[in-house]
């Protein structure tokens, strides 16, 4: 693939793009049939509520969200290789760690509602208990928030997400 790719584009931002773009496929085509299985299960034994069309969507927002993102770790990890000479590898180290932080911070607010709903928890007894759990664990909540779970599956699940001002308890409805 490298040389299909060294023979295909002279730009090194086009051939590191194109080389991941053609690793991301060939991952994406053998990964497929696992998690259309995986899928399939979850709805026979009824774990998932997701229609085989709102999984597939869901699939399609993966990948665009994926190929954004990847892009954007591709094309950083190319200026570092081609502009900062043998600091590359320290200076990937602090992007990287600074990249995690913008993208924790933004998760709730950007990347949460393409896959889900969310909205207010409503319950004052369940929103004191979320209160005092993060108050023995010190864990400051800034919101608790009621997330559509039961649209894709039966499972509970509750998470604390964000970072700083986005800092927010989510708790699924189901």
């Amino acid at each position: 693939w490298a040389n299909l790719t060294r023979q295909a584009f002279d730009s090194p931002w086009l051939r590191a793009l194109a080389y991941a773009g053609l690793l991301g496929a060939a991952y994406g085509v053998v990964g497929f049939p696992f998690s259309a299985v995986r899928q399939a299960l979850s709805r026979r034994h009824g774990l998932s509520t997701k229609t085989p069309g709102a999984w597939l969507a869901d699939q399609l927002k993966g990948v665009a969200l994926g190929i954004v993102l990847g892009s954007i770790v591709v094309l950083g990890l190319t200026a570092l290789l081609l502009h900062a000479g043998d600091a590359w590898w320290w200076c990937a180290a602090l992007g990287s760690t600074l990249f995690g932080i913008v993208l924790t911070r933004l998760a709730p607010q950007l990347i949460l509602p393409l896959f889900f709903k969310m909205k207010r928890l409503e319950a004052p007894e369940l929103q004191e208990r979320f209160v005092a759990l993060g108050n023995r664990t010190q864990t400051p909540v800034l919101g608790i928030y009621e997330i559509n779970l039961s649209s894709k599956t039966t499972a509970a699940n509750a998470a604390v997400v964000g970072f700083g001002a986005t800092r927010r308890a989510v708790v699924g409805d189901t």
